[in-house]
């Protein structure tokens, strides 16, 4: 079995209240499912128009992106200069 490869793209609906949404791929607009239990950013702080990092596994109804990342998670460090 091949290790899925990581994506980056675009949050473009999301269900907070049923925890899912769908995200799609920068690389060949593909949409993909995603639920709140593949996400490693906290459900709640996502939001459509997010960009986000993510992996993409085979279902038998499809797609399912797992790993969801909001890009800008990244911490921004302060440079001191002393």
């Amino acid at each position: 079995m091949e290790k899925p490869k990581k994506h980056t793209g675009m949050i473009t609906m999301i269900h907070h209240n049923k925890g899912y949404g769908f995200v799609v791929s920068d690389k060949d607009d593909s949409r993909h499912f995603f639920h709140r239990s593949g996400c490693i950013t906290d459900f709640g702080d996502l939001r459509e128009g997010h960009e986000v990092e993510f992996m993409v596994v085979d279902i038998p109804q499809g797609t399912k992106a797992i790993g969801v990342t909001k890009i800008d998670n990244i911490p921004k460090l302060d440079v001191v200069i002393c």
